[in-house]
């Protein structure tokens, strides 16, 4: 007993020591759920940055994307914008091409025009000088008529008025006459050159002739030398066969 009792403060030692064991394990204890806490903790923040990172990285690919696709999209609004200004500028110059067409044309319309105008004074010109001078000529004859009624007092004025008027259309008919002799040395100059054509027309049709005679005269010769040739290689072929078979039987005589 009294061993017992002395081993109680031993016990009560150990009793505390158990105690301070296990206070000290329940402060490990506390002191790991606490560095497993920090841990989580840590742990906690670094999936936040890691999804953070992930987060700001997404964004980074998409404003980098939302980039391309803008870059592409400013790409194909400046080709689109290309295409445009070419084909306004393939349109300008169509439309150019049009107007100075059109110009052309219209300046060949104009030249047509004024010729016609020119050709069409001209024909009202020569009509009004046609016109005064059928008014000159009526004038004339009825100055003459007048002139005749009124100087028929007098027998030797309407002689002598008869004489000037007969001068008169003799001038005319000489005049007239020359008028028509010019008209038929013009078409006499127009029918010698038509003539001259036709003869030119049949030289050029007597050269065809010609040609195309010796062509086929050409082609005929062609035709006789390539049958004389053939006739010939033909004669060669027969008598180059009979020589063979002259050798031939010549042999067959020799052998038996």
């Amino acid at each position: 007993i009294r061993v017992l009792y002395s081993m109680v403060p031993y016990i009560r030692v150990l009793y505390s020591g158990v105690l301070y064991v296990q206070v000290l394990y329940s402060g490990v204890l506390y002191v790991w759920v606490l560095y497993s806490g920090v841990l989580y903790v840590r742990v906690l923040y670094i999936r936040v940055l890691y999804s953070s990172v992930l987060y700001v990285w997404v964004l980074y690919s998409r404003i980098l994307y939302s980039r391309v696709l803008y870059i592409r999209v400013l790409y194909v609004r400046v080709l689109y914008i290309w295409v445009l200004y070419s084909r306004v500028l393939y349109s300008m110059v169509l439309y150019g091409r049009v107007l100075y067409s059109k110009v052309l044309y219209i300046r060949v319309l104009y030249i047509i025009v004024l010729y016609s105008n020119v050709l069409y004074v001209q024909v009202l010109y020569s009509r009004m000088l046609y016109s005064r001078v059928l008014y000159v000529r009526v004038l004339y004859v009825r100055v003459l008529y007048i002139w005749v009624l009124h100087s028929t007092v007098l027998h030797s004025r309407v002689l002598y008025i008869r004489v000037l008027y007969s001068s008169v259309l003799y001038i005319g008919v000489l005049y007239s006459r020359m008028l028509y002799s010019m008209v038929l040395y013009i078409w006499v100059m127009y029918s010698s050159m038509l003539y001259i054509w036709v003869m030119y027309s049949s030289m050029l049709y007597i050269w065809v002739l010609y040609s195309r005679v010796l062509y086929s005269s050409v082609l005929y010769i062609r035709v006789l030398y390539s049958r004389v040739l053939y006739s010939m290689v033909l004669y060669i072929w027969v008598m180059y066969s009979s020589v063979l078979y002259i050798r031939v039987l010549y042999s067959r005589v020799l052998y038996s």
